[in-house]
């Protein structure tokens, strides 16, 4: 169909499909004719869900453009999810499984241009670092409304696009495999939700067994709660543990220890975080300097550093990144 508003990728022009410049200019209609049919002062309502920020960006300016102020945005999560949505969130697919509403009301034609974002890491990592900080608040004042739910990749996206809409600020570059990679830097990742580095993992004390991420971390804690101990120390009662879990397990024991414990450079040895140690483990230098290596792995790096940066980096990255 001609008028059909959709992004054709795997089908060409000359085959029948669509461009992302067809697919604005059908959704610019779109949303000049609601307009226009729309009484001032009156509101409407649109839900909508793509992990391309390509496709966002186009809502939006489309919106804008026909002279509608996008007030405010809302998550709707859908109790019924597609197979493509169940996979997205298994991290699998790109996919979102949320909807957002986005609530529009009638103004004049006086245009409010989205801002580009100044620096987008920090940016989108302030209002990932506010969402988690109180999340767990949010849950004990409401969990009807709030659950761990929200701490998965796809929530997390939905929260940054309702926020920069709010903020009136552009989402372009803002993608799923994006929010992944900025949380994988600055968060650590359990059973498919993201925690700040300084939360502590807690499982049931009664069953020691090691059979999910929860329970290892909870296992290591009791080993380490007598002495602290080196790497070479955990493994052979690590590899006892874990002998029945198989696949179940995605970290390694230095990946589990490096995210939830604390090593004594000193002695190379394993501990329990003080209060002040948990702080430093999610600090703003150590998140800056885990962004500024992987975008230096990436080749995504806008100037190479000086040699005493670099330098820096080396040292951190020993200290910080490598198994002990």
């Amino acid at each position: 169909m001609k008028q059909e508003a959709v992004w054709n990728k795997s089908l060409k022009p000359e085959e029948g499909g669509k461009t992302l410049a067809d697919y604005a200019a059908i959704m610019a209609k779109c949303f000049e004719e609601r307009y226009r049919v729309l009484k001032p002062g009156r509101w409407a309502s649109v839900v909508f869900s793509n992990s391309d920020d390509r496709v966002w960006q186009v809502i939006r300016d489309s919106t804008r453009d026909a002279g509608f102020d996008l007030s405010n945005t809302l998550a709707l999560g859908k109790q019924q999810r597609s197979f493509k949505q169940i996979k997205g969130e298994k991290g699998e697919e790109d996919v979102v499984g949320t909807d957002i509403i986005m609530n529009l009301h009638k103004r004049s034609l006086t245009q409010i241009a989205t801002q580009a974002i100044p620096d987008m890491d920090e940016t989108v990592l302030g209002i990932l670092r506010h969402h988690l900080e109180t999340l767990p608040e949010r849950i004990q004042l409401d969990p009807t409304r709030y659950a761990d739910a929200l701490r998965t990749t796809d929530s997390l996206y939905n929260v940054v696009l309702q926020e920069l809409m709010a903020r009136k600020l552009a989402n372009r570059g803002v993608t799923l495999p994006y929010i992944n990679e900025l949380s994988r830097i600055a968060f650590k990742k359990v059973e498919g939700k993201w925690y700040l580095p300084l939360e502590e993992i807690r499982a049931d004390r009664l069953n020691l067994d090691v059979e999910d991420e929860p329970s290892a971390i909870e296992w290591i804690r009791s080993q380490l709660e007598g002495r602290p101990m080196t790497l070479a120390e955990l493994i052979p009662p690590w590899r006892q543990a874990t002998l029945q879990v198989g696949n179940r397990l995605q970290k390694t024991l230095p990946q589990l220890l490096e995210e939830n414990f604390w090593r004594d450079t000193e002695t190379n040895r394993w501990r329990l975080p003080t209060a002040d140690e948990r702080r430093q483990m999610g600090d703003e230098r150590t998140l800056r300097m885990r962004r500024h290596i992987q975008r230096l792995r990436n080749g995504r790096l806008d100037t190479y550093p000086k040699d005493s940066e670099l330098f820096e980096w080396m040292r951190f990255a020993y200290q910080h990144l490598t198994d002990h």
